[in-house]
């Protein structure tokens, strides 16, 4: 039987049936912003899709067969079921569930409270999959398929540690990326959400430096945010327009009670709705403080993806890195071990550890390459990232230049000592930003500590004491604590349903904000009534 394929209207089909693929073969491409290359509609060889630039998704049809793809970021949902006997394809829960049975995967459920996201290719609707980053899929007539990796994720092997060269290496990639954008969009408004870090100072920087005709930028916080300072100060010394959007935790509270639609719309069946934007996208479109077609380009970048660095150095086991990549995603609930025995969690494990060529005795870089591709298809693609979707979701178009092919390329030329932490990135970044603004480089917004007027000298003493006592652990949970029941973000907003003191002492304990909105969402008590997560055995 032919597949059913449902996909919105901003696909585009292929006019004619592919040659020699019969009378049934067709061919869908999607990209969120551009013109789409005519060889999508050929579907490319695995080494020709790792080169293709933007983002992009594909689907096509032709001899007995369904194939789908998606870019290194995961830039669309592709889901996949087989039911009465054909495959049923589509880019969003609500059209697939009108076409196969709705129940609840509970491992995939037991997944995201714990991480934010089900693993590998499953969701949290039972018999369903999802395509993979950097992945293609193949759907057979019989009801069999397979998956693939079009890419390996591996830094090397000609590492480069000269800064300099590396800077021309990187620098030259994300001015090609930037440059295809500033065409693609033509008069388009592009809006930079500027944050007081890196990434974003780095993209709104490269946006300037390619001449883009029309830039925007806002940012946003409760009142009182440094934050914002930070971000308008960058904004005026690059010459961009720039809006604030302050937030009102009891506002937004009361708005995510109404948001039933943007959480059925942002889920993908795979992970928790990204809601660090939605509020203030909200405020920008009704006060139509950008325009209608605006293209949102967010700071989502390649850079930055490793974690537990000084380990990593120290060359742990593939065992040892192991256990660091779970106890590092595990932690929504304060249980970073709950899913050490989960096969989904295994069987990523060791696909990530082939891609990035981990083996006995692995190297520093081999090493580093498993965390960041660990991090890349799992976190990044499935929750970070499906922050598109708040973009779609008020209709906006949206782009990531420094999540394009050729910035992953270019990354990974770079050796551990370049590349394992943000150091030599952040002096990437204020070198080009004080080149295109004829401005010293500026500070970066960071949480307010409390020092109390401590002199340094005073405060080292205390610190090391602290730490031999393990007092300063203490310290930073309670501060953890604190920062999460009141958020600079006004994050507080979207745990109203949870007692504050229920809520401090699970933070207490370790489990965090995502955490709890985790829980609330599995349980369909996240916001309003809306069943959008299967209920038990459904329907």
């Amino acid at each position: 039987m032919l597949p059913t394929i449902s996909l919105d209207a901003s696909w585009r089909r292929s006019s004619a049936p592919r040659a020699g693929g019969g009378a049934g073969s067709r061919t869908w491409a999607w990209s969120p912003v551009g013109d789409l290359p005519p060889s999508l509609f050929s579907f490319p060889s695995d080494p020709d899709l790792a080169r293709l630039p933007g983002q992009w998704a594909l689907v096509s049809r032709a001899g007995g067969q369904v194939r789908l793809a998606v870019d290194p970021m995961r830039s669309r949902v592709l889901l996949f079921a087989f039911h009465n006997g054909r495959w049923v394809v589509a880019d969003s829960p609500d059209a697939l569930r009108a076409l196969v049975p709705w129940r609840l995967d509970r491992a995939g459920a037991a997944q995201l409270r714990h991480l934010g996201f089900s693993l590998g290719a499953r969701t949290l609707v039972e018999g369903v999959r999802s395509v993979q980053a950097a992945h293609t899929v193949v759907l057979r007539d019989d009801g069999s398929w397979d998956q693939r990796p079009y890419m390996r994720y591996r830094h090397g092997p000609d590492l480069v540690e000269d800064p300099d060269e590396f800077a021309g290496i990187f620098g030259g990639a994300l001015r090609r990326c930037v440059s295809r954008l500033v065409a693609a969009a033509g008069r388009s408004q592009l809006v930079v959400p500027l944050s007081g870090g890196l990434d974003s100072r780095l993209l709104a920087t490269a946006l300037v430096e390619a001449g883009a005709p029309r830039l925007a930028a806002f940012s946003y916080g409760v009142p009182g945010c440094g934050e914002e300072a930070v971000a308008r100060g960058v904004a005026d010394s690059l010459g961009i327009p720039f809006t604030a959007v302050h937030l009102d935790p009891d506002r937004m509270a009361e708005r995510w009670r109404r948001a039933d639609g943007f959480r059925r719309a942002t889920w993908g069946a795979t992970s928790l709705p990204h809601v660090q934007d939605w509020y203030a996208l909200g405020e920008l479109r009704c006060r139509r403080l950008i325009d209608d077609g605006a293209v949102i380009v967010p700071g989502h970048t390649i850079v930055g993806n490793a974690h537990d660095c000084a380990a990593l150095a120290r060359r742990p086991s593939p065992a040892q890195a192991a256990r660091l990549i779970t106890l590092y995603h595990g932690s929504l609930q304060g249980a970073p071990g709950a899913l050490r025995r989960d096969p989904d969690m295994a069987l990523a494990l060791r696909e990530t550890a082939r891609d990035a060529g981990v083996g006995a005795g692995a190297s520093e870089a081999a090493l580093q390459s498993w965390v960041e591709w660990f991090n890349l298809r799992e976190r990044q693609a499935k929750y970070i990232n499906m922050s598109m979707r708040t973009y779609e979701y008020f209709g906006y178009g949206w782009a990531a230049p420094m999540l394009d092919a050729d910035m992953w390329r270019a990354w990974l030329r770079g050796g551990p000592g370049l590349t394992r932490d943000r150091g030599w990135y952040a002096g990437f970044v204020d070198a080009l930003y004080s080149s295109v603004s004829a401005s010293p480089p500026r500070g970066y917004y960071s949480a307010p500590g409390n020092d109390h007027g401590i002199p340094p000298g005073m405060k080292r003493a205390a610190l090391r004491l602290m730490g031999a006592t393990g007092a300063d652990r203490a310290l930073a949970r309670a501060r953890s604590v604190r920062a999460q029941l009141r958020h600079p973000m006004g994050f507080e907003a979207f745990s109203r349903q949870v007692p504050q003191p229920l809520l401090a002492l699970r933070y207490m304990t370790g489990a965090t904000a995502l955490g709890t909105w985790a829980r609330l969402f599995t349980d369909n008590r996240w916001g309003g009534p809306g069943r959008i997560v299967p209920e038990g055995e459904g329907a």
